[in-house]
């Protein structure tokens, strides 16, 4: 049973405006310019490859997020070359896309396991512990193990230990499948958030991809964490988790 939300009419953003002035908006994954970029999927990779050295640096940022929402692996690749070139390295937390590469684990291990707690920051921990959710290969299971363990006691009411504690074991990877309420089936699925926040939590569909096969959806809470979700549809008419990345709290 197909999902009737998806023909849902969508906000749309001028497609005389170009790529690179979409990019210049500020907190893009809170924005309209996210659903014309979103929908333009590997059809912009090309852009936002070449916005990477854009001399605004708001443009150059959102050029890394957008290609590692859009995850074309020609990108990702590409982008990580131009990482590892740049004199100085800024590096900007995107979705994460399952299953993890050698290159993901590698900044697993810098930017979390091989540092105290204290250093940890909650965007990372969280973006991290979600992918390994989606991941759910043997590897990904006992990093999940190690993140949870390497949290103090001090910190076990924190949202980095919650959203821990909350997928170990689980998985994100199950099929989302059946229902006519898009929004509902994936907030059932969404294993990282507790009974209790799911009923402040709201869910919207912020945009498709032009062929059809690729959504973007928004969590969020009034107070509390925001979430994009990217999720593939599969030849069966399910959806899968491709990447869920928090976009903070408001």
């Amino acid at each position: 049973m197909l999902f009737i939300l998806w023909a849902t009419a969508l906000p749309q953003v001028p497609k005389e405006r170009s790529a690179r002035e979409l990019l210049k908006t500020a907190a893009l994954g809170q924005s309209d310019a996210l659903k014309f970029l979103f929908s333009m999927g590997s059809d912009g990779l090309s852009q936002y490859l070449e916005a990477l050295n854009d001399r605004d640096q708001i443009v150059s940022d959102n050029a890394q997020f957008m290609i590692q929402l859009i995850a074309d692996p020609r990108g990702l690749e590409q982008l990580d070359a131009w990482r590892k070139a740049q004199p100085v390295q800024r590096f900007v937390m995107g979705p994460i896309k399952a299953p993890l590469n050698a290159q993901d684990y590698g900044r697993l291990d810098d930017m979390l396991l091989q540092r105290p707690y204290e250093r940890w920051t909650e965007t990372e921990a969280i973006n991290f512990a979600l992918a390994l959710a989606i991941d759910s290969s043997p590897t990904a299971h006992v990093k999940l193990r190690k993140l949870l363990e390497r949290v103090p006691r001090s910190a076990r009411g924190s949202d980095i230990f919650e959203v821990l504690k909350s997928v170990q074991g689980t998985g994100l990877n199950s099929p989302v499948c059946g229902g006519i309420d898009l929004e509902k089936s994936v907030l059932a699925h969404s294993k990282f958030i507790s009974k209790g926040e799911k009923r402040e939590t709201s869910v919207n569909l912020v945009a498709e991809d032009a062929k059809g096969n690729r959504i973007l959806l928004r969590e969020f809470q009034p107070f509390g964490p925001s979430f994009l979700i990217v999720l593939d549809r599969t030849p069966s008419k399910c959806l899968e988790f491709q990447s869920v990345f928090f976009d903070g709290s408001s």
